[in-house]
């Protein structure tokens, strides 16, 4: 039984169970036996779904190391755009400082052209309260408050579209 997936032994130890209880039933095998067959079966079951956790465990613990790179790798992406506009603005300082708008590729250096250009013009708010409102656009978003959904329902209120649920799911420690 150990080259059958979870799934595959599942499936045996349930048709097994289901033959074996037949066999009791008609007297072809004592209850001890069906216990001791049953346990049998089940030791292979359950050292099977012990090592898909082990699986599914080592998985979150990888998604948690991808997740803590991801991080790293976010701030390390933030600080190098930093240093390349504080480089842009140190370059556009000299620039104007020496008086010079273009500078064309130089022999033996990267083939870079400068120059010195407007940006296009952006608008700037000195005082929000001052703007007329024919300036001025609503925008409106709506939350569901599940916190409250769930208070009501638990409290035997009706909230139409809504329902509380129960799942279950499988705890590895």
């Amino acid at each position: 039984m150990t080259g059958l997936s979870l799934y595959q032994m599942t499936d045996e130890y349930v048709e097994a169970g289901r033959q074996l209880a037949a066999m009791a039933e008609l007297g072809e095998i004592d209850q001890k036996a069906l216990a001791d067959t049953l346990d049998g079966i089940r030791g292979a079951l359950e050292t099977k779904a012990i090592h898909v956790a082990a699986y599914a465990k080592h998985l979150q613990y990888q998604a948690g190391v991808i997740e803590a790179e991801m991080d790293r790798l976010r701030a390390y992406k933030q600080s190098v755009e930093r240093q390349e506009g504080a480089l842009r603005d140190y370059l556009h300082d000299q620039m104007v400082r020496a008086g010079i708008t273009k500078i064309e590729a130089v022999e033996g250096a990267p083939p870079f052209r400068l120059s010195i250009r407007k940006n296009p013009p952006r608008v700037v708010i000195d005082n929000e309260g001052a703007i007329q409102w024919e300036y001025k656009r609503s925008v409106t978003t709506v939350e569901i408050d599940k916190q409250m959904i769930k208070d009501a329902l638990k409290a035997g209120r009706s909230v139409p579209g809504a329902h509380m649920e129960q799942s279950e799911r499988v705890e590895i420690r």
